[in-house]
C-alpha cells in the first residue's frame, strides 16, 4: 500500500512540474516560459523560480509576434524583456548558432 501510495506522489509531482515548462529546447536542454511580456529561460527542474539560465550554445537573434518583429533586451541573466503596449500569448523566437538556426513557438499563460 505505502509503495503505490509513493509511486502515485512520484507520477503526479512529474506530471505537474512540466506543467511549468510549457515550451522546451532540446539542444540546450532548457525551458522557456513568457510571462508578463518577460521572457525566461530555466533550467530543467520542478519549480521554476530561478536561477534564470543564459543559453550556452544558441544565440536569440530575433523575435516576431503575428509576423512582426519585437524589440527586446536582456535585462539580467536568462530573462528578456519584450517591448510590446499588450500583454503577448505567443511569439516566435529565432535562435542560430555557427551550424543551425531555428524557431521555437513560446505560449504564454
Amino acid at each position: 500500500m505505502r509503495k503505490m501510495f509513493l509511486l502515485s506522489l512520484v507520477l503526479v509531482y512529474s506530471i505537474s512540474s512540466l506543467a511549468h515548462c510549457p515550451n522546451n529546447f532540446k539542444y540546450e536542454h532548457v525551458c522557456f516560459m513568457l510571462d508578463q511580456n518577460l521572457l525566461y529561460i530555466y533550467d530543467h527542474k520542478g519549480e521554476h523560480n530561478g536561477p534564470y539560465k543564459d543559453l550556452s550554445k544558441y544565440k536569440i537573434t530575433n523575435m516576431t509576434f503575428n509576423g512582426n518583429q519585437l524589440s527586446f533586451k536582456r535585462i539580467a541573466r536568462g530573462v528578456f524583456k519584450l517591448e510590446n503596449k499588450e500583454n503577448l500569448k505567443k511569439i516566435e523566437v529565432e535562435m542560430s548558432n555557427d551550424k543551425m538556426k531555428t524557431v521555437l513557438n513560446v505560449y504564454g499563460e
